[in-house]
């Protein structure tokens, strides 16, 4: 087991203060947020910044948990559903990207919208998350989607079902090589 810290919790230290002083911590772990408005925004991560991430989690030994990066996968406006869905796709990208040997390449969001929406939304959320899940699949990547207060998903019984309807419509899609029925947590 490791323990590891978000630098969700870190919003404005920029991530050469940040990996060393998570490390410095004890963690062994860390979860990367690439949200608008934090000093490692999806869209100011240059190549030369990318690369400079992989070297300082490599030189403080490091393990790239997660990168996390909330959109609504169920916006109702058709630009911002697809602007959310590009930034996903980025995320996954750079997930990727950052991936280390041996290590799981895990990139987190959560569904949005509200939690009133989730009868209106729930076919919506899965919709959308299907071809996310084909497109992380393709570059090695796991999709983790976090249960949080406020949206659509907030409650565990809405995470299983969610898990039940979801693997139902995946069909034969696989992950990471296993058959979706033997991949998932049995109860």
């Amino acid at each position: 087991m490791r323990i590891g810290y978000s630098t969700w919790g870190m919003r404005e230290v920029p991530i050469e203060e940040a990996l060393p002083a998570i490390a410095a911590l004890g963690y062994q772990g860390v979860e990367l947020s690439v949200a608008p408005g934090w000093t490692t925004e999806l869209d100011r991560l240059d190549a030369s910044t990318r690369a400079r991430i992989r070297e300082l989690l490599a030189e403080h030994s490091l393990v790239l948990t997660s990168v996390i990066r909330n959109a609504s996968m169920v916006a109702d406006d058709a630009d911002e559903s697809e602007a959310n869905m590009q930034s996903l796709r980025d995320a996954i990208d750079l997930t990727a990207e950052l991936a280390q040997p041996g290590e799981p390449s895990v990139m987190t969001s959560h569904l949005g919208g509200r939690a009133e929406d989730w009868e209106a939304k729930r076919d919506l959320a899965v919709e959308r998350l299907l071809p996310l899940a084909d497109y992380a699949a393709e570059r090695d990547v796991i999709i983790a989607i976090e249960i949080h207060c406020g949206t659509m998903l907030n409650l565990p019984d809405r995470a299983w079902s969610t898990q039940v309807w979801t693997t139902s419509r995946l069909a034969y899609r696989s992950t990471r090589g296993w058959p979706v029925k033997q991949s998932r947590r049995r109860t």
